[in-house]
Order: C-alpha cells, then sequence, then structure tokens
C-alpha cells in the first residue's frame, strides 16, 4: 500500500483550546451535545486550560506559544452578593455581621455565617488564593484547586461540626458567565446541605 497525499479534508467539529479561551460558551455547548456534566464541569476545565495555556507551546502544530489571555477575577463583594442570593432562594440567610462571625469558631475567617442553621461560608478570592500558598502575589495565575485543598483540611482539622461550604473563583472575564458558574457551585453546596437534612 502505498501512501498518498491528502487533498483535502474535513475541518474537526470540536473546539480547539484557542477558540474555547476565546469563546468560553463553546465549551459549555460541546458539553451539553455530547452529554457531558454541566457548566460547572465547562468553568472547570476552562480554568484549567488557562492555567496550562498561559506558556502552551504543546498543543498542536503552532508555531511558536499560545497566549492566553490573563483570567479575570471578581470582586469578593460581587460574589458574596451571588452566594448570599443563591442560598437565599433554599431558606439560609447569611450574615456577615462581625458579631455574627466572632460567635463561631473556625480555623479560618469565614466571610459569612447563617448561626441558626449552622452554615459558613468561604469564598476563595485572589488574594485568599495567595495566602493559602496557591501562588505568588507577582503570578498571572493562582492555583484554587490547592487553596481550597488547604482550607479543607484546616477546616477538618479544627474538628467543627459547621457545614462549610468553600466556593472558587471562575476566573471568566465573562462577569455574568462567571456569575452563573459561581451560582452553579453554590446550588452543588446547597443540594448537599439538603443532602444531609441542614435545609
Amino acid at each position: 500500500m502505498k501512501a498518498k497525499p491528502v487533498r483535502r479534508y474535513r475541518t474537526p467539529r470540536y473546539p480547539t483550546k484557542l477558540m474555547i479561551v476565546r469563546n468560553p460558551e463553546l465549551l459549555q455547548k460541546s458539553m451539553k451535545t455530547l452529554g457531558l456534566p454541566h457548566k460547572q464541569l465547562a468553568g472547570a476545565l476552562l480554568i484549567y486550560f488557562a492555567a496550562t495555556g498561559g506558556s502552551s507551546c504543546d498543543w498542536g502544530p503552532t508555531t511558536g506559544c499560545v497566549v492566553v489571555v490573563p483570567p479575570a477575577y471578581m470582586s469578593e463583594e460581587e460574589a458574596l452578593q451571588v452566594i448570599k442570593d443563591e442560598l437565599s432562594t433554599y431558606g439560609v440567610n447569611l450574615s456577615d455581621d462581625s458579631a455574627d462571625l466572632e460567635a463561631v469558631v473556625l480555623p479560618v475567617e469565614e466571610d459569612a455565617v447563617d448561626r441558626e442553621k449552622n452554615i459558613a461560608v468561604e469564598f476563595i478570592s485572589r488574594s485568599d488564593c495567595v495566602e493559602l500558598g496557591g501562588g505568588d502575589e507577582e503570578d498571572m495565575f493562582c492555583d484554587f484547586y490547592s487553596a481550597r485543598s488547604t482550607l479543607r483540611e484546616q477546616v477538618e482539622a479544627g474538628e467543627t461540626d459547621i457545614n462549610f461550604g468553600i466556593f472558587l473563583d471562575p476566573q471568566i472575564e465573562d462577569l455574568e458567565y462567571s456569575k452563573e458558574l459561581l451560582r452553579d457551585q453554590v446550588r452543588d453546596f446547597a443540594d448537599w446541605l439538603e443532602d444531609q437534612g441542614v435545609i
């Protein structure tokens, strides 16, 4: 059998990494078409693409390196508003009042609590990520998953009976889409609270 050059070939139907970084919704649509898990996983994959793509020279036959737009971080105020609004639909009333926060003894400083339901939440912002060892201040990217693991270990070491929710910054440039990914995290936490009979 003799090898012959391909004169024409069909363009792949799946999006490339660069296409996904430029348009995050493509990943979500592709996963939905393939029947894969919902938006939260799509967001996690996008964060992975961004985290590994700052100087990506090993993805396909490109000349040089693919430059990736740095992540956009959500402010802690915006994130907490999303978290409070979403959890309020489940009957959880979070307070960030200093008196309420002091009443809950944890090995970390939580962002908001519902003392009545014994629930506390923490949004890992960019500064929190650095503080928890996920990276250095001058780094473009921060390892939010490593930071979450560190925080989770601290909470577990505290042997508290508080139902503690840890949420990550989706790091998506589109603020509305970023908020939707954060809402997905909150809904997953609320589902867990329901399974535990907390709410």
